[in-house]
């Protein structure tokens, strides 16, 4: 593309490009300059986006450079505290209907994972496997059954476990990311949250709180069977339009931290897809976030489904996937079927022994490489066409199956269209 059509079109805010904005701002400093910063929004989406959102973007965006710029100051936007990047992904709350939760009750338990717990006054079930927390919200009058209302089943919310929980407060108010706190009468859990992708809720959970909302908040089943197979969240996958995608970027790199991998292109049978991915500085938390123009990819369909921003699917880590696989196996779990052709190219392109292939075949398993090591991915049938759990196994592994995701979108798609 021609320079002019970059700059009249495309043009975004500092924090959600791939400018390395700290050294930029860092060297025009030493130049001298002290003057202001201006904005300029020649971008299509931008003009034809939410108006507020793009003006507290804009705002975001100038005290995050100001930020950047690492100089002493003393004009009150730029007294953000510093903060920690969260260390991990505390839980995710899944928004459910009675019937939607059988399902899901279903699948989770297929996945090895144990009923835990049983909140003290509320309709709300914690599952557990691992250091993974997945939280099914079925309370009356709820954040969770509200935003069931509008989205249908869904991950309403995600809690990052975060440290000095008052620091990130008053950096999201720095930033107009307002904190959010649930009814002190009915919320008995007192952990404070910010609106995420969709209107979802970003819960900041305290490392130090003492003792944790779970010992104080539920009745534990000391009578669940405990499984060992999956030990973590590796990443989230989040379907958003193209704004809503600036405008996410913006809000992990600025709050959080986190930082942006370069953006992939990936093939769908209906189009493209723009797939950008972040991580925290020890990719403790990972997100992934798609968007595609096109009507008939997979991520535009799930924002059909959705009717706004959801959850693609939930990565969740293992040390060993064969042995996962084949307890999968066991439990009758529906897993996304792979093209024969798949396991040809994979002999053609790795040095992989025909044992390790059969293998693969035989558990639709992914597999990957870079220069850091290896990477198997397993997906499950999506769930209610809305969501799917994958399991990986990295071994010193650093990106997420780009190469794989025009298989996995390949088998979405297939089975949106049955």
């Amino acid at each position: 593309m021609d320079h002019l059509s970059w700059s009249r079109h495309y043009r975004c805010f500092p924090g959600q490009g791939d400018l390395p904005l700290n050294h930029f701002v860092k060297n025009l400093h030493a130049t001298g300059y002290d003057g202001p910063f201006s904005l300029e929004i020649f971008n299509d989406q931008f003009r034809a986006g939410s108006t507020e959102k793009t003006a507290r973007d804009g705002y975001r965006s100038l005290v995050y450079a100001n930020q950047a710029a690492e100089k002493n100051t003393t004009t009150e936007t730029a007294k953000i505290p510093d903060v920690s990047s969260p260390s991990e992904v505390q839980f995710i709350e899944f928004a459910v209907s009675g019937n939607e939760k059988l399902g899901l009750t279903k699948l989770l338990s297929q996945l090895g994972f144990s009923h835990a717990a049983t909140h003290k006054r509320k309709e709300v079930e914690l599952w557990r496997q691992g250091n993974i927390n997945l939280v099914m919200n079925m309370e009356p009058d709820s954040f969770a059954q509200k935003f069931h209302q509008q989205h249908g089943v869904s991950v309403c919310a995600v809690g990052l476990t975060c440290n000095k929980v008052e620091d990130m407060l008053e950096r999201a108010k720095k930033l107009e990311f307002r904190p959010v706190y649930g009814n002190p009468e009915t919320d008995t859990h007192g952990i404070p949250a910010i609106y995420g992708p969709g209107e979802s809720l970003l819960y900041l959970v305290d490392d130090a709180e003492q003792p944790p909302h779970w010992e104080r908040e539920f009745v534990w089943n000391h009578d669940a069977v405990t499984f060992a197979f999956l030990n973590g969240v590796d990443h989230v996958a989040i379907t958003m339009s193209y704004e809503e995608m600036l405008h996410s970027v913006l809000l992990y790199r600025s709050m959080f931290k986190m930082k942006t991998m370069p953006t992939v292109d990936v093939s769908d049978p209906g189009g493209l897809i723009k797939s950008q991915a972040l991580q925290t500085p020890d990719k403790g938390v990972s997100f992934t976030l798609n968007s595609s123009q096109a009507s008939r990819t997979v991520s535009s369909r799930i924002l059909d489904q959705y009717a706004g921003t959801g959850v693609n699917h939930i990565a969740l880590s293992t040390n060993d996937i064969f042995a996962t696989a084949e307890f999968m196996e066991k439990q009758q779990t529906t897993t996304m079927p792979v093209t024969a052709n798949y396991y040809d190219d994979l002999a053609a392109r790795f040095s992989l022994s025909d044992e390790t292939i059969d293998k693969l075949k035989r558990f639709n398993i992914l597999y990957d490489e870079d220069e850091h090591g290896s990477f198997y991915q397993l997906y499950t049938t999506m769930f209610a066409g809305r969501f799917c759990f994958e399991i990986v196994q990295r071994n010193g592994y650093q990106g997420f199956g780009a190469a794989n995701s025009q298989m996995r979108l390949t088998m979405q798609a297939r089975e949106l269209a049955g």
